[in-house]
């Protein structure tokens, strides 16, 4: 999966001993701000790890007028691609931009991370 640049203001490693419950969700201290957690694989629908990591792997990015953190299994290295809309039946598909043929041949697909969170 890939995030588009536009929304993505900083990567960091935040100590998992940073993320603070608030009621039914995840929050952690960023430049002296509460933000908001939310893990990619819960909003997706993959199962996360099994074993919680010392550190997590947090893309904060706008969404609206807010800020987010997004936790993510990893970074990846920046790429300028020539994102394809979705056709066909997958046109519908909530909180997916399009994809991307890569130069081997897979595949990926361009999330939008505001959509999906709600």
């Amino acid at each position: 999966y890939g995030i588009p640049l536009n929304g993505i203001l900083e990567t960091a490693f935040v100590p998992a001993s940073r993320v603070l419950p608030v009621r039914d969700a995840e929050a952690f201290v960023w430049r002296d701000r509460t933000l908001p957690l939310v893990r990619l694989a819960d909003i997706i629908g993959m199962q996360s790890p099994v074993e919680a990591p010392q550190r997590l792997k947090v893309v904060v990015m706008a969404a609206g007028d807010d800020l987010v953190g997004v936790a993510v299994d990893g970074f990846a290295e920046r790429m300028d691609v020539l994102m394809r809309p979705m056709t066909g039946l997958l046109v519908g598909m909530p909180g997916v931009m399009g994809t991307t043929l890569l130069g081997d041949g897979s595949f990926l697909m361009i999330l939008d991370i505001p959509e999906l969170i709600g």
